[in-house]
């Protein structure tokens, strides 16, 4: 199980806070973050509470839910913007499960607070593993050209901040974790170096903590490129992008073979890929 961090967030530049409001479902009240068990066909509430420590002025805030993502070093996003692909009909995202709408903008009186509610409904089938996504508040009148915009927002600037939430039907129920490598491409940087891209992608419902890769790559049985990375973290249904820097390797063509072995608890898994490259750097 991954721990969610900075779940209660404040920051005094902002000039406001958000916190979770519990309600039924919820495993533990101490939790700075939703993290709730769900039934079949049930309905449930996040609220979260927006404080505005503006002395003087009331503030416009926008309410959002999103999904979670794995960003590309590896850590979860759990207020990624982009979509989730390749899921199956019986794994709902968080944004669909809302019935009441997935964004919300409230006026916030100085010095004052107010709830905003998202209600969820569970589907009568159910759902698979763990849904995980996030709640992201942004600050509205934000000063014109301090805001910036990123793939991935951060899950506290000085602007926005995010309360982090996990569902699930039976938090101990053990998934097989089903991880692929993508299609490798090959980009040539420079005379001298050339890069090999590729992709962990994660095709289960199952969120990943405490995560090690072992990546090892050969060709005529050499060593091209060996690295170790560890305390990663990946969403479900989410994607691991990684990059393979060859050093004095000028020209590509040839035969490989692509090991990665990860371990996350329990869970261990082995990756070979074998592929060729072209005189032209295309990837067969």
């Amino acid at each position: 199980m991954v721990y969610a961090k900075g779940a209660t967030t404040s920051n005094t530049n902002a000039q406001f806070s958000i916190t979770p409001q519990f309600t039924n479902g919820q495993t533990n009240l101490r939790l700075g973050y939703y993290h709730m068990q769900v039934k079949k066909g049930g309905s449930y509430r996040l609220r979260v509470r927006i404080f505005n420590h503006n002395q003087y002025s009331s503030v416009y805030f926008q309410a959002q839910l999103r999904n979670a993502a794995t960003t590309t070093q590896g850590q979860i996003n759990y207020a990624a913007s982009q979509h989730l692909h390749h899921i199956p009909r019986n794994y709902k995202p968080l944004p669909i499960l809302s019935i009441n709408g997935t964004k919300k903008r409230i006026l916030v009186q100085a010095h004052s607070y107010k709830n905003v509610v998202f209600k969820l409904k569970v589907p009568t089938a159910g759902f698979r593993g763990t849904v995980v996504g996030g709640i992201y508040v942004t600050r509205q009148n934000t000063p014109t050209g301090t805001a910036q915009t990123k793939d991935y927002d951060e899950i506290n600037n000085i602007f926005s901040m995010t309360l982090p939430v996990f569902l699930s039907q039976n938090f101990n129920s053990k998934y097989s974790p089903k991880l692929v490598l993508s299609k490798i491409s090959s980009t040539s940087r420079n005379s001298r170096h050339a890069v090999l891209s590729v992709k962990v992608l994660n095709t289960s419902p199952v969120v990943f903590g405490a995560m090690r890769l072992n990546i090892k790559l050969l060709s005529q049985k050499k060593v091209l490129y060996k690295k170790k990375l560890t305390n990663l973290q990946m969403a479900p249904y989410s994607k691991l992008p990684l990059s393979l820097r060859l050093l004095n390797t000028p020209k590509l063509k040839g035969t490989y073979s692509l090991t990665v072995v990860i371990h996350s608890g329990n869970f261990n898994k082995k990756i070979i890929q074998k592929f060729k490259i072209d005189a032209h750097g295309i990837v067969h």
